[in-house]
């Protein structure tokens, strides 16, 4: 018996460090649609965006609203396949595979989680720092024509802390892409 309320402590406990975390819940509601519950995310303005395998966005919804702590998606409208739900903040970005068959919607057991990246500029370099939890990471860096004028890959680490010098550079307009594990995040800067 003792044995037992133990496990029940250790699974409360466990069950309350996952909501701190800050993850969306989502669970499914009917035969094709599932509710997000944002209480936990700790972000204001969402973006909840349905994408096909191609990346095409079939459906964005803001939610800007504090007091809206969930929202529920109707998927019967779309046809069969395979689709990534993505919540999204200023900070952080969730996706989530979904598949859609004639008779209900399936939501993976897996998500993945994204930190964006912050970049600072001074003069000629460029510190670029992200949470990327052992995923793997590739950093580009094009010109305003689209043309890469930078690319390394940085391989799988818990966390990127690096500094790039930009000064072969010219004056221009930039954005830097982090990949992480092909999840991209643009942020565009100014030599």
């Amino acid at each position: 018996m003792k044995k037992l309320i133990v496990i029940l402590i250790a699974a409360v406990c466990l069950n309350s460090f996952t909501v701190t975390a800050g993850s969306p819940s989502i669970v499914k509601s009917t035969d094709k649609s599932f509710s997000v519950f944002f209480d936990d995310w700790n972000e204001s303005d969402l973006t909840v965006q349905l994408k096909d395998l191609t990346g095409f966005v079939l459906m964005t919804d803001n939610v800007t609203d504090e007091k809206v702590t969930g929202k529920k998606y109707n998927l019967k409208n779309l046809p069969t396949g395979d689709y990534v739900l993505e919540i999204s903040g200023d900070q952080k970005v969730m996706t989530q595979a979904l598949s859609l068959n004639d008779e209900e919607v399936t939501i993976s057991d897996n998500s993945d989680l994204y930190y964006a990246p912050t970049v600072t500029i001074d003069e000629d370099k460029l510190d670029l720092n992200v949470l990327s939890l052992s995923k793997d990471v590739e950093v580009q860096i094009r010109d305003q024509e689209g043309n890469v004028v930078f690319k390394t890959d940085l391989g799988s680490q818990i966390s990127v802390n690096e500094r790039f010098d930009l000064s072969q550079l010219d004056n221009g307009e930039y954005a830097i892409s982090v990949y992480q594990n092909g999840y991209k995040h643009k942020i565009k800067f100014v030599l």
